[in-house]
């Protein structure tokens, strides 16, 4: 059976209890692609361990290597290919809220649409997540042969757990803020996880050419269903 993985940003943990987190902004750039004058910023993150005699955390600055231009093309291809990673993430929920309309009209699974009819066109990214689920695992005539013989193709349980993972990837890229974490020279995003807390993440391409290929896949899935 076909699996469905997705490989998230690496959540870091910094020390906070011996150190600080420090961010700085600032603009690298001007985009005149457009004809237009765009400032193009970005924020520095560190976190800061070594103190002074005096008690105070030292900043450690080097302008050439935060502000150099292997740092500001680093940062702004990736920040091109999360902008990308979001927009495919709404391509997706377009699918398969056109995918779960199309259950919805069949009449086949009013049991599992009645308990959100009232708010049915307010439902988010997740809540139709878990429609479509129900749905591939439902026992249902008439078009059950049809759609088992495709969801037997696949591992559900990768299926379902990735369009999970791709929903909270999703939400990270859409927006968490992109950092270039010094001295490390490595990308990192700032944003709330599921409990609202501020969470840091490791992202590189390799991350978010899995989110891509992990949308073909799912999109791929749904298609299959879809054309029943």
């Amino acid at each position: 059976m076909k699996e469905i993985t997705l490989t998230s940003p690496t959540i870091l943990q910094f020390d906070t209890t011996n150190g600080i987190n420090c961010k700085i902004s600032h603009q690298m750039f001007t985009d005149t692609k457009l004809g237009i004058d765009l400032p193009v910023n970005f924020s520095v993150f560190m976190n800061i361990l070594e103190k002074g005699q005096d008690g105070r955390f030292i900043l450690p600055i080097d302008g050439n290597v935060i502000f150099g231009e292997q740092t500001v093309n680093m940062l702004y291809e990736i920040k091109l290919t999360i902008g990308q990673c979001s927009q495919i993430g709404e391509l997706l929920f377009a699918k398969l809220k056109q995918v779960n309309l199309n259950f919805k009209n069949s009449g086949l699974y009013n049991d599992i649409f009645e308990p959100v009819n009232e708010k049915y066109h307010k439902l988010d990214f997740m809540a139709h997540r878990n429609i479509i689920s129900k749905i591939v695992k439902a026992d249902k005539s008439e078009n059950s042969e049809n759609l088992k013989a495709i969801t037997n193709t696949y591992d559900l349980k990768s299926v379902t757990a990735s369009f999970h993972k791709f929903i909270l990837d999703r939400n990270k890229y859409t927006h968490g803020e992109l950092l270039s974490w010094y001295p490390e020279r490595k990308t990192i995003l700032e944003y709330e996880n599921e409990t609202s807390q501020t969470e840091y993440g490791e992202v590189n391409k390799d991350i978010l050419n899995s989110y891509i290929v992990c949308y073909k896949e799912l999109n791929e899935f749904l298609n299959q269903i879809d054309g029943i």
